[in-house]
């Protein structure tokens, strides 16, 4: 009896030691979980930081250099024009050519520099920096997309960027991956909460997919609600549509 007595304290005793190895496992893996986070909230920062100064760099910068080349190129041809037009045609024929290519150049720039960080979103905040966005993907796709938006309030820096990036990355996996031809976007709050909503009538997403870790843009997507403490849900059948839903809390994120 003793001997099974010892057994049973022996085994209670590796039972408890075993629980609490388990229990320090578990807060280490949590411990490392938040550093993850922590590091991926930096990265994103880093990351809008760097693509605000290179948007920047692109629309005063470059674009004001080129436009000094045109300037330049104005005046090349104004003197050409007072010496003998009819024997320098052919020179300002091609100086016109180029101008106008450093013009669409200079367009280019600026819609680079606006998809990677639009002015508006700073000037303006975040439903003028949706609409803006919205009326692209209707220009760029063709597509049929209805914007209803209920009253927010006033965010922060942080969230009014992760939820621009949010609905730039829902509308682009509709442009490439959806084959749809009418898109709803529903934005309002409830109960302290901001809700994303991004439908599509498109060729829907398998089951599998929705849940792939390899699919950068829902990834991205999840990360960044993640961040906010917020959820994402994906309901989608294939041949039915898709619908991505964001549910973001707005708790300190509030002016």
């Amino acid at each position: 009896m003793k001997a099974e007595k010892k057994t049973k304290e022996n085994l209670i005793n590796e039972i408890t030691e075993l629980r609490k190895r388990i229990s320090e496992l578990e807060e280490d893996d949590r411990e490392k979980f938040r550093q993850l986070r922590m590091f991926a909230a930096h990265l994103q920062s880093v990351q809008e930081e760097e693509r605000t100064r290179i948007a920047r760099e692109i629309h005063d910068e470059l674009s004001q250099t080129l436009t000094m080349l045109q300037i330049d190129l104005a005046d090349f041809v104004s003197e050409l024009n007072k010496k003998d037009p009819k024997t320098h045609a052919p020179f300002i024929g091609k100086v016109a050519a180029i101008s106008k290519a450093i013009g669409d150049i200079i367009e280019v720039g600026h819609r680079i520099a606006r998809e990677m960080r639009p002015s508006i979103l700073d000037d303006l905040g975040f439903m003028a920096a949706a609409e803006w966005q919205i009326n692209e993907f209707r220009k760029k796709t063709g597509m049929k997309c209805e914007f209803n938006k209920g009253h927010i309030i006033a965010f922060n820096k942080e969230f009014t960027t992760a939820l621009f990036r949010i609905l730039q990355e829902a509308l682009s996996n509709v442009a490439r991956h959806a084959g749809a031809t009418e898109v709803i976007v529903d934005i309002y709050m409830k109960d302290g909460s901001v809700i994303l909503k991004v439908e599509d009538n498109g060729k829907g997403i398998e089951e599998r997919k929705i849940s792939d870790g390899h699919s950068l843009g829902l990834l991205g997507m999840r990360e960044r609600v993640t961040l906010l403490s917020g959820e994402l849900s994906i309901y989608s059948k294939p041949g039915e549509g898709t619908a991505v839903i964001a549910y973001i809390p707005v708790g300190r994120h509030a002016l």
